[in-house]
């Protein structure tokens, strides 16, 4: 009922917190697994390894995740700036 309440320019504010907040939990959860970020109480190294695998995965998610969210977010500000400028130029 709120959303709906919402002017369009509200909406979209809304749903950029929204993104960023996905954004920054995933980062941080990552962050974990990469031995950047700790867990209180949590006293022990994490491995992220697929089957049999003994080759880590986790090291460099938290960085990898956030250089693809900077190029693709890059590209989603662009698109917001060009309907915002069309639907100026359309009033």
């Amino acid at each position: 009922m709120l959303f709906n309440s919402l002017t369009s320019d509200q909406k979209e504010v809304f749903l950029e917190v929204m993104r960023q907040v996905a954004i920054d939990t995933t980062a941080n959860i990552l962050g974990v697994l990469d031995g950047v970020n700790s867990i209180e109480g949590l006293d022990c190294e994490l491995q992220l390894t697929c089957d049999d695998e003994t080759d880590p995965l986790n090291g460099d998610l938290q960085d990898l995740f956030l250089a693809e969210e900077e190029a693709t977010g890059l590209d989603r500000y662009s698109a917001l700036e060009i309907l915002r400028s069309k639907r100026l130029s359309s009033s």
